[in-house]
């Protein structure tokens, strides 16, 4: 796996972490460059094809540290283990409470929220997100195509609604989740 590469887009610095064999997948933040902030290794868990993960944690005048982060559970065969993904990305979410953190976490997880009646992983995973003190942020379908809709693409935080906006970007290409911190 490649160390954090640190780039610097107008503005704004970009963060990632990526696969070493591939030069595909892996995690990546983008971060205005007014934000202090610095990379949390002991959360940022790189497990190549099942948990590709990015965290920080960001100082803010305005705000208590949030711990800010991206993870991806790729969907590309061999599949990724929902199991493996949900324990460790529930082992963060329980460092982060003992730390008495804000977070906010950013995923591509490809695991279909939308299903959660019917499957028993999709409902394990909420299960686990809420009792860690979570909510599951962006609730309506954040992939549409002419045949489907999946909610695959997730947000969780700890903050409370006074302090964020949540929503969906309607593009013509993608249908893109954003949650901002006011």
């Amino acid at each position: 796996m490649n160390s954090h590469i640190v780039l610097y887009v107008r503005y704004h610095n970009i963060i990632t972490r990526c696969r070493n064999e591939d030069g595909r997948g892996g995690a990546g933040l983008f971060i205005k460059d007014s934000i202090n902030f610095k990379v949390r290794e002991d959360l940022s868990v790189f497990i190549p094809h099942v948990y590709e993960s990015l965290f920080v944690e960001v100082e803010n005048e305005s705000y208590k540290k949030i711990i800010a982060g991206f993870i991806y559970r790729p969907n590309t065969l061999p599949p990724a283990d929902v199991d493996v993904f949900t324990s460790t990305l529930f082992d963060i979410m329980e460092i982060i409470n003992t730390d008495g953190k804000s977070s906010l976490i950013l995923g591509d997880v490809n695991i279909c929220l939308l299903k959660y009646r019917t499957n028993d992983k999709t409902r394990d995973s909420v299960g686990g997100i809420l009792s860690r003190g979570c909510l599951p942020v962006i609730h309506k379908p954040t992939r549409v195509t002419h045949t489907s809709a999946t909610l695959i693409d997730h947000i969780y935080s700890n903050l409370t609604c006074k302090d964020t906006l949540s929503g969906i970007i309607l593009t013509m290409w993608r249908i893109t989740s954003v949650h901002s911190i006011l």
